[in-house]
């Protein structure tokens, strides 16, 4: 009997790695897509020096402070370095890591239906945004150990033992656990909440020692979430007009919300990677129908307690407490985009599958004992229908995050109002050289979202690579209005009226506090440019920043000196060039301009000196030859002179 059941579970345990591995096969063959880009391909702390340290002790060494899940990515960075195959291999392992922690934590419990509850889990295609997209490897990692959090206080705190407490070491274990969670991502601060319920709803009250030994848990939960609320504004930018909701407004957010959610997990169709944004209207009296029905389930839900039991309410609870963070009552970034989104209801939605398998599994047990074994059979192949429908569907959803591109065209497919779509595929366009087309994803978010300064820019920036300079101009002159410390749209701006030649606008650009922001590459080429225009005075400012931004680069003290030479200024270019020759070393040309700038200044010796040197280093410069040749002559014109008289 033992070898029967140890094989059993050793079967389901491989049903369950094969089936997930299959439906999330496509994931394996994908890449890096938004926000990847910038926490994983891009991100600093996974491959410089100290950067394991900062991880850990700079809160804000990365815009969310999740040093476990950003420490997976530092040993993977060094593993495999940005081969994606390596980061969606471990997403796939934690998630059926989870769904296998969920059977053995359900069968703990004695709750009916604990494998279809695992299978649901495992292979439903809501869940394909956490796994599919390598950055929510903190919902995986945060709800794996959420789980084994969960079934170490479990054990110290047996349900069906009210009493009896289990090993002191459980317990520190647990708490041990719950931390890892929150250092993984801050929403698993639920889990004490989540413990209080499971006890009311196996032994129907909630006692106060019960009270005080998930204290800790809420004291901890409760500061990793304030710390990620501050982070949230203050690092990722959750803040604005896009966020300033009133109370009453957060609560209409908060009720369709809970609404959409199990609505999405009993019909996963369509699937969207950003969901349309709703209009919110306090004053629109249907739009309280949400957060009554809400209040309306969970108040039948309490009244029918005695005749149905718990365990519906209980449900209920679990998965609106678990969602709370992602109501809109907290504000965070994805919101600016939309009030939904299927990773937010990674852990929530076991308030609605484990309560489906455990009524399919009494249902199931009702027809055996009922009906007979044809009618079971019926009702298995159904089961398995399902579950092999949602698989296949879970395999499909996965093929979108093959690369950025396709996840935005399924999106824009699905929802034509996501501005973001628009503007993300606009610079994918962009970065391959195809300006047109980002032009016309650009456009579409200008449209979408007027107050979008960014858009517009990049429409600006797109229509000046097409040489399109004078349409680019109130794009980018709009955007400043509404942002003036824009510096990329004052650089934009000052490309197209240099294309112009309006130079006295072009100017007025170039001189504003925007431009001082531009990078060292981008005040170099400002700089040159100005003196292709012969505006050789003006060229001095952006050289001027450059030399701030790198004290130590020869070229732009070079350069500086090319500039004093040409406006007639000798002494100042022999001291530019002096220091390009310190930073630099010995430079042929460098020699060349300085016996050229000794020459204007009356001074023939150290003229003939640079000469000398210039063609020493570099017998191919033409020029200081001739110089040089030129100035000996002279010299011997004017010895013989002088012998003659």
């Amino acid at each position: 009997m033992l070898k029967t059941t140890a094989g059993r579970r050793a079967g389901f345990v491989l049903l369950v790695v094969v089936a997930t591995a299959a439906a999330y096969a496509p994931a394996l063959q994908g890449g890096f897509v938004w926000d990847d880009d910038v926490h994983i391909v891009a991100n600093e702390t996974l491959q410089a020096e100290g950067g394991l340290a900062r991880i850990w002790l700079d809160p804000r060494a990365n815009t969310q402070y999740y040093p476990l899940v950003f420490t997976t990515f530092w040993i993977e960075r060094a593993l495999w370095g940005l081969e994606p195959a390596g980061y969606h291999a471990l997403n796939v392992l934690l998630h059926v890591a989870n769904a296998l922690l969920l059977w053995r934590l359900l069968a703990g419990l004695s709750l009916p239906g604990a494998r279809l509850a695992a299978l649901l889990f495992a292979l439903h295609p809501v869940h394909v945004e956490s796994v599919a997209w390598i950055m929510e490897r903190k919902n995986l990692l945060s709800g794996m150990f959420y789980l084994l959090s969960a079934l170490a206080f479990l054990r110290f705190r047996p349900l069906g033992e009210a009493r009896r407490l289990g090993p002191q070491r459980l317990y520190w274990l647990a708490l041990l656990l719950f931390v890892c969670a929150l250092l993984s991502k801050s929403v698993t601060a639920s889990l004490p909440a989540a413990i209080l319920l499971a006890i009311y709803w196996k032994t129907g009250r909630v006692e106060g020692r019960d009270v005080v030994l998930v204290l800790p848990f809420f004291v901890l939960g409760i500061a990793a979430g304030l710390n990620t609320a501050w982070l949230e504004k203050s690092a990722v930018g959750a803040a604005g007009a896009d966020w300033s909701f009133s109370p009453i407004e957060r609560v209409l957010i908060a009720g369709r919300a809970l609404c959409f959610y199990p609505a999405k997990l009993l019909w996963p169709e369509p699937l969207i990677f950003t969901y349309p944004r709703w209009t919110i209207d306090a004053s629109a009296a249907s739009q309280y129908l949400y957060p009554a029905a809400v209040a309306g389930v969970l108040a039948l839900l309490w009244s029918a307690r005695g005749r149905i039991g718990r365990g519906p309410l209980v449900a209920a609870l679990f998965f609106a407490g678990t969602l709370v963070p992602a109501l809109g009552f907290v504000d965070v970034y994805p919101m600016r985009f939309s009030f939904v989104a299927d990773h937010f209801q990674y852990l929530a939605s076991l308030g609605v599958l484990v309560p489906l398998a455990a009524g399919a599994a009494e249902l199931a047990a009702t027809i055996d004992a009922r009906a007979g074994r044809w009618p079971l059979r019926l009702y298995r192949a159904a089961v398995g229908l399902v579950i092999v429908t949602l698989a296949v569907q879970t395999n499909l959803q996965s093929r979108i995050y093959r690369n950025q591109e396709t996840l935005w065209r399924d999106t824009l497919a699905k929802n034509p109002a996501s501005w973001m779509a628009h503007n993300n595929l606009g610079h994918l366009h962009g970065q391959r050289g195809d300006h047109e087309r980002a032009a016309h994803h650009f456009r579409h978010t200008t449209e979408l979202k007027p107050d979008y300064t960014v858009a517009a820019v990049n429409l600006g920036e797109a229509l000046v690579r097409l040489g399109r300079h004078e349409e680019a101009v109130p794009h980018l002159e709009q955007a400043l209005e509404r942002t003036p410390d824009q510096d990329n749209a004052h650089y934009v701006l000052w490309v197209a009226y240099s294309h112009l030649g309006r130079w006295d606008e072009a100017m007025t650009h170039l001189r504003s506090g925007g431009a001082q922001q531009w990078g060292f590459d981008t005040q170099l080429e400002a700089a040159r440019v100005l003196v292709r225009a012969g505006r050789l005075r003006d060229a001095l400012t952006p050289l001027s920043r450059a030399a701030r931004l790198r004290p130590d680069d020869a070229t732009v003290a070079f350069e500086r000196g090319n500039v004093h030479l040409a406006l007639g200024e000798p002494e100042q270019a022999i001291r530019a060039y002096r220091l390009a020759m310190a930073l630099h070393g010995e430079w042929a040309v460098a020699h060349a301009r300085l016996g050229n700038a000794f020459e204007r200044l009356g001074d023939p010796a150290r003229a003939e000196h640079h000469y000398a040197e210039a063609v020493r280093l570099d017998p191919a410069l033409e020029v200081p030859r001739q110089r040089l040749e030129a100035l000996r002559e002279q010299q011997g014109a004017g010895a013989s002179g002088a012998r003659g008289g």
